[in-house]
């Protein structure tokens, strides 16, 4: 489960690697969404509380969960309840007061994320099993995806937020950036939009509008709510 301290670290590259040399999934908070393209056959997308129900019931049935630069807060973990207390926990955060705060950790790994990372992945033998578990994967996502696709391609009117999240991920360029403001903007966004490509995620902070941020360099969206 990859946490916003794998985007701050920069090491998208690395958690992919790891991802693909051990053939394990990778579920992602909102504030790493992106750090793996949501087409990628490992990806289950977003988890927590406003999320893939994909992600939730992959984390849900695995019997290790390995958190990297991830806070385990209240909403990644739906209230602490995914992955459920007694799952073996690994957990990689630069903050060591982090370390175990929320969950007993079966091992804790002290250092940032990025180079954390590169040493497992230098230590790590490659992997061909895990079959049926990544079978079990499938199966998920294409539950999820067969759920929402009828929301995602509705000509419903007034139009649907899942239709304008597949506008978004239809019309997002490479290097494109997607801003969104918090509340329902941030849940709709990161439970639909698809980041296939190149791209970086922006997400207000708590009581602060999108609006605030400085233009980005590259093409943008701003997606919101009314209030």
């Amino acid at each position: 489960m990859a946490g916003g301290g794998v985007t701050l670290s920069a090491a998208e590259a690395e958690l992919r690697a790891l991802a693909e040399r051990l053939n394990i999934p990778v579920a992602t908070s909102l504030n790493a969404k992106g750090s793996i393209a949501d087409n990628h056959p490992l990806s289950v997308g977003v988890c927590g509380t406003y999320s893939r129900a994909c992600a939730n019931r992959a984390v849900a049935e695995a019997d290790l969960v390995f958190f990297v630069g991830s806070r385990t807060g209240s909403q990644v973990t739906t209230n602490w309840t995914i992955p459920a207390p007694g799952t073996a926990v690994i957990q990689l955060d630069i903050d060591g007061e982090e370390l175990g705060r929320n969950y007993p950790n079966s091992v804790s790994l002290l250092g940032d994320a990025r180079s954390g990372l590169r040493m497992l992945l230098d230590a790590a033998a490659p992997s061909s099993g895990r079959s049926a578990w990544l079978a079990r994967i499938r199966i998920l996502i294409e539950e999820w995806r067969a759920l929402e696709t009828p929301f995602l391609t509705s000509s419903a009117e007034p139009m649907r937020p899942e239709r304008l999240c597949q506008a978004i991920s239809d019309a997002l360029p490479e290097n494109g950036t997607v801003v969104v403001d918090t509340g329902h903007s941030g849940m709709w966004s990161g439970t639909m939009i698809d980041l296939n490509r190149p791209i970086s995620v922006f997400c207000a902070a708590p009581g602060r509008s999108a609006g605030a941020f400085r233009r980005p360099s590259g093409p943008n969206a701003l997606f919101r709510t009314r209030r």
